[in-house]
């Protein structure tokens, strides 16, 4: 059914089908060989692989693995993981099923781990992606300010002389009272 989901593009119904069905066989497996035999502590490998499957945004398919598996865990507690009425298995029985859920534990974490270690080595990779773009950015924008204020500096410092001169010529035809002169400033002015 996950196969299928997959190719219709429906990938988080296909994940949570593939959790429930990775909780029911832990269910299964924790209520037919007794809690003696530790394979409830896969209900752990599962929620660390529903955390690291499950997009950040979708909380309420996280929500539903916890209470799907605390559900499941209380009724093997509650039942003393005998759900099913089955017959005490012996010592050697229970030891080897003891040995075989710390390797499935065992690996089931080493695979876990190293996922999340490649999730966040792809996270950094974007991170640092995004760190270079952004220096370019502040590069760029460091290059345009210089050349705005040198600009600015430019106008200031061209404008500053046609100005002086001007006030120079308003200042001097402020003195004068011949009305020729006040007119040869004005169109010096001009």
């Amino acid at each position: 059914s996950t196969i299928i989901l997959n190719r219709l593009r429906l990938y988080t119904y296909a994940k949570m089908t593939l959790i429930i069905i990775a909780e029911i066989a832990t269910f299964w497996a924790s209520a037919t060989f007794g809690w003696e035999s530790n394979l409830h502590y896969i209900f752990i490998i599962v929620v660390f692989a529903s955390m690291l499957t499950i997009q950040k945004k979708d909380n309420s398919s996280m929500f539903f693995v916890l209470r799907m598996t605390i559900a499941m865990l209380t009724m093997l507690y509650i039942t003393d993981s005998n759900t099913f009425g089955r017959e005490p298995l012996a010592d050697a029985q229970i030891q080897i099923i003891q040995l075989t859920s710390f390797v499935l534990c065992l690996l089931g974490s080493i695979v876990i781990a190293l996922l999340y270690i490649q999730k966040f080595s792809q996270q950094r990779q974007i991170i640092e992606t995004y760190n270079v773009a952004l220096e370019n950015k502040i590069d760029e924008l460091q290059k345009l300010n210089h050349e705005l204020d040198r600009f600015v500096y430019s106008v200031s410092h061209d404008l500053r002389s046609p100005i002086s001169s001007v006030l120079g010529l308003i200042h001097l035809s402020k003195l004068s009272d011949d009305l020729d002169e006040i007119r040869q400033y004005l169109h010096m002015q001009e």
